[in-house]
């Protein structure tokens, strides 16, 4: 879609094909080869809609499966779009909920993966084809290449009612799939209050969700034990991993309680060997000492970390 605003700017001499940004030229070149998109009316709309549908969105899914790191990289961060756009060069006409669900339409292959408000154009795609289309700026042909039914949607929006997809916004623009990272990084920065406001906007978004039930007591720890502790008393666990990290969050209440000795009970009670896997957990040493630490760590790195916690005191 970035390559289609450069594109037509430069085929509508606005833009310098010189000028365009060295990671896009390969792509603008995939778009230029395509004989069909000569027409003298080519729109923002109708190349980037051609795109997802036709070869170019091909080369980039197998460029996607195969490319280094440091190429993923360098598209997102070095030298992004230098070239000044209007509205309607960034979505469809229908706006940016439309522009989503045609990328997720002819892009994603799971309804789980597809944003919530997708869901909902679908749906009223099903009922209204080209009405639907017409709002949304489509070409209908081009929409037609895939089907889907109107129990295959309502049947993901009402699981969706217990559990959002990973696109899901759960927090302003945040996505299901980048609240546990976004929480990392606020804590890591030593931003407190503001991981666990956001922890507890996700999970009244979806309070049936035990991943954001979670978040929101590990960030109540530091500032609030007894309520970080009755929201881990009510989490029903679904696995090893989650029991053993629920003990460790009590146990951590302990410790920031100035209790060692009741940590140490709580951890004697879990089951050995510890699950496998990293895990968000508050460092034991300075939980005892009144910091706020976050470790990404094994349950089993951090049981030791506390059992020689226990044996120094």
């Amino acid at each position: 879609m970035d390559a289609a605003v450069f594109w037509l700017a430069e085929r509508e001499g606005r833009y310098p094909p010189e000028s365009t940004p060295r990671f896009l030229r390969g792509w603008v070149g995939l778009l230029d080869a395509q004989d069909s998109f000569a027409c003298e009316d080519a729109s923002f709309a109708w190349v980037a809609q051609a795109a997802l549908a036709s070869s170019p969105a091909e080369t980039a899914r197998n460029w996607l499966r195969s490319a280094a790191v440091g190429d993923l990289i360098s598209w997102k961060v070095t030298g992004y779009l230098e070239v000044p756009r209007g509205p309607d060069e960034i979505v469809f006409p229908g706006g940016k909920d439309a522009t989503r669900w045609v990328c997720d339409r002819l892009g994603r292959t799971f309804l789980t993966d597809w944003h919530a408000p997708s869901l909902q154009w679908e749906l009223a795609y099903i009922r209204s084809p080209g009405d639907t289309a017409a709002r949304a700026g489509v070409d209908p042909s081009i929409l037609d290449e895939r089907v889907s039914t109107e129990d295959m949607v309502i049947s993901e929006m009402c699981r969706r009612l217990h559990t959002p997809g990973v696109r899901d916004v759960v927090d302003a623009e945040l996505r299901a799939e980048d609240l546990i990272p976004s929480l990392g990084l606020l804590l890591k920065e030593g931003r407190l209050d503001d991981a666990r406001s956001q922890a507890r906007r996700a999970w009244e978004s979806y309070p049936g969700n035990p991943d954001f039930q979670l978040a929101y007591a590990f960030c109540s720890i530091p500032s609030d034990r007894a309520e970080a502790a009755r929201i881990l008393g009510d989490l029903e666990a679904s696995d090893d991993r989650v029991r053993a990290t629920v003990t460790a969050n009590l146990a951590t209440c302990a410790l920031f309680e100035g209790l060692p000795e009741r940590a140490a009970e709580l951890v004697a009670e879990m089951s050995s060997p510890y699950p496998a896997g990293d895990v968000w957990l508050w460092d034991p040493v300075a939980a005892l000492n009144g910091r706020a630490e976050v470790r990404v760590d094994s349950v089993d790195r951090w049981v030791q970390r506390l059992q020689l916690l226990g044996q120094s005191t």
